[in-house]
């Protein structure tokens, strides 16, 4: 990672720019000319010459702290557009979260799934809250606020995705390692 971090900052203009017209065209708000915005345009660009050498289908990518530190900007644009774009994507290196998302994209025939941890569950109203920091696909999006353009919750830096998901049937679905194996779990809900 620490390689793709220096070397991605040398790709030209012309190779990147792409990137964010790609974003440009369904995240609200984006800055073009913000110096985070370039930046996940220019990683971006060089994973996915990476991924098209090595024929990856799902990524896990360490993101904390070294997106922050090492290329000054966050992980969650580039995670956001490549799951939107079919190549699903997860955060903290959580390589069974990948798989989840693998696995549910392949059965929602392509749609974009989303990496969300459970933070909150209210037994006597029934709602569960899920939440990650900003790398939900741009079709996820509610429609009445569309995929919108923010900044890490815990390092205010950019880019990152800011929006509530939209309502329908959702599928919550996980792969997990405990000490005695494998396990699946998994639930259906509408929202």
């Amino acid at each position: 990672m620490q390689k793709a971090f220096k070397e991605c900052i040398t790709n030209s203009k012309s190779e990147w720019v792409g990137e964010v017209d790609r974003a440009e065209q369904q995240v609200i708000g984006l800055q073009r000319d913000d110096e985070t915005v370039q930046k996940f345009a220019q990683f971006s660009t060089y994973i996915k010459r990476e991924i098209e050498k090595e024929g990856f289908t799902s990524l896990a990518m360490r993101c904390w702290p070294d997106f922050f530190n090492n290329l000054g900007a966050a992980p969650c644009s580039t995670l956001s557009q490549f799951t939107e774009d079919g190549m699903v994507t997860s955060c903290e290196s959580d390589i069974d979260g990948s798989i989840s998302m693998f696995i549910l994209r392949e059965l929602a025939k392509g749609n974009a799934p989303y990496l969300g941890d459970l933070v909150h569950i209210d037994e006597e109203k029934n709602p569960a809250v899920f939440w990650h920091c900003g790398a939900g696909a741009y079709s996820l999006a509610r429609p009445d606020t569309g995929a919108t353009a923010g900044v890490h919750p815990n390092r205010k830096i950019g880019l990152a995705m800011d929006f509530g998901l939209k309502a329908g049937e959702v599928t919550i679905f996980r792969v997990s390692h405990t000490p005695g194996g494998y396990r699946l779990s998994f639930t259906k809900l509408i929202c």
